[in-house]
């Protein structure tokens, strides 16, 4: 491994999270599964949870956004390693940071936009050729509610 390789890996693990401030996530982003999560479900529900789930994944954005972080940690492997500390922080109920964070607010605004018009090409195309309406983030987000509500 070069010295460029670690000296990235060890940015990465250490710097990136001290540089960022950690904030909780407010209660109105909080995850739908962090709050079923708490109490056990019966098989019954879990299983319309995990259909829910997997449809919104496959019939929305998730399906691109796999795509694009699998191709690009191949690409980039230290790029896994950001994507491992998102995902911990997530799970510890804090806000990540995204890479989008330094733009300045009007040119990361333009930067999601596009990255969400990429990402939910795949979405696009499976769900048309299911005949199943394509989930939008708050779509999706609206049916695991629904789900878990009744």
């Amino acid at each position: 491994m070069s010295k460029f390789t670690v000296g990235l890996i060890c940015f990465s693990l250490l710097c990136l999270p001290a540089c960022t401030a950690l904030k909780k996530r407010p209660p109105e982003k909080a995850d739908p599964f962090q709050a079923a999560a708490a109490k056990p479900l019966p098989p019954e529900k879990a299983k319309k949870v995990l259909k829910e789930a997997g449809n919104n994944w496959l019939y929305g954005p998730g399906l691109g956004k796999t795509a694009v972080n699998v191709g690009a940690t191949v690409a980039f492997p230290p790029y896994g390693l950001y994507l491992l500390g998102k995902a911990a922080l997530d799970m510890s109920g804090y806000e990540s940071p995204e890479l989008t964070d330094v733009l300045p607010e009007e040119d990361k605004k333009e930067v999601d936009k596009y990255y969400n018009r990429i990402t939910s090409i795949p979405g696009k195309l499976a769900a048309e050729a299911a005949g199943e309406d394509f989930r939008d983030e708050k779509t999706a987000s609206e049916r695991i509610k629904k789900v878990l509500s009744e």
